[in-house]
């Protein structure tokens, strides 16, 4: 058990899709191939090798950003996802950090996960999703040495 490099970043798809609605699991695919050369991505692995949460980092235009923070539901509440969090912190020390994540009820979760890890709310995107949920964007500020 633990966590690890993913290689392969498509390994993470099914993982995605059991933790996101359709119409954003839609375009995983597309994000995923077009910044996989940047990004850097941890696995959480259970003793018999299933992969069960993962989350990485990507630098995008200057910032860098959490990507693809999920965990299967019935591992939620384990400390998967705040630990797999906390080694993508060790990795940017002293950095400020970005997340997206939507005005959906699916994410509500997500967004109390990120304003419980130190991120808060910077920008919002109205109509983002089909339904008309905004897309959210929190900050991490650079922790002060």
């Amino acid at each position: 058990m633990g966590i690890r490099l993913i290689k392969y970043q498509a390994d993470i798809l099914p993982l995605i899709k059991q933790t996101m609605p359709g119409e954003v699991y839609s375009t995983c695919e597309q994000v995923l191939n077009r910044y996989s050369y940047l990004r850097t991505l941890y696995g959480y692995y259970l003793s018999s090798g299933e992969l069960v949460g993962c989350s990485g980092y990507v630098e995008n235009e200057g910032k860098l950003w959490i990507s693809w923070t999920a965990v299967l539901p019935e591992h939620q509440g384990l400390g998967i996802g705040k630990r797999l969090l906390q080694k993508c912190f060790a990795c940017l020390p002293n950095k400020d950090i970005y997340v997206e994540t939507y005005e959906h009820p699916a994410f509500f979760n997500a967004i109390a996960f990120y304003l419980k890890s130190g991120f808060r709310l910077c920008g919002y995107l109205d109509d983002y999703l089909l339904d008309g949920s905004k897309v959210l964007y929190f900050k991490r500020p650079a922790k002060k040495r």
